[in-house]
């Protein structure tokens, strides 16, 4: 009986402990989402895309997520170009290209490169 009670203790503290991650995780979600949010106002809403490139290098900071990553990187370069920082932008699309995850995104960021040298003709 006392070792059936101290089971049913254990799987209960088990449960707080793992229900308090899940809220850490959420929380932990929540926040990247709100970072990626302010950055993607200031991108497509404000169109200020000085604060809209501090805003994603931060969410490229703080997101262990390599795709929430990746996206902030190549928007950064976006915003980049936009404030006719061609160079920068040009070697901030090459670092997401340089990435080894499979996504859209990185073959995109090869081809943005390319073409803001062929354009800029910058070797």
């Amino acid at each position: 009986m006392q070792e059936e009670k101290v089971n049913e203790v254990n799987e209960i503290e088990e449960a707080e402990v793992i229900e308090e991650g899940k809220e850490e995780e959420v929380k932990g979600i929540e926040e990247v989402e709100d970072e990626l949010s302010i950055a993607n106002r200031y991108y497509y809403d404000e169109r200020d895309f000085v604060k809209a490139a501090e805003a994603y290098a931060k969410v490229m900071e703080t997101v262990d997520d390599p795709i929430v990553k990746l996206r902030a990187m190549y928007m950064r370069a976006e915003c980049l170009v936009k404030q006719k920082k061609i160079r920068e932008g040009i070697e901030a699309f090459e670092e997401v290209a340089a990435q080894e995850v499979d996504h859209y995104l990185v073959e995109s960021a090869k081809r943005r490169a390319k073409a803001l040298r062929e354009y800029y003709e910058i070797e």
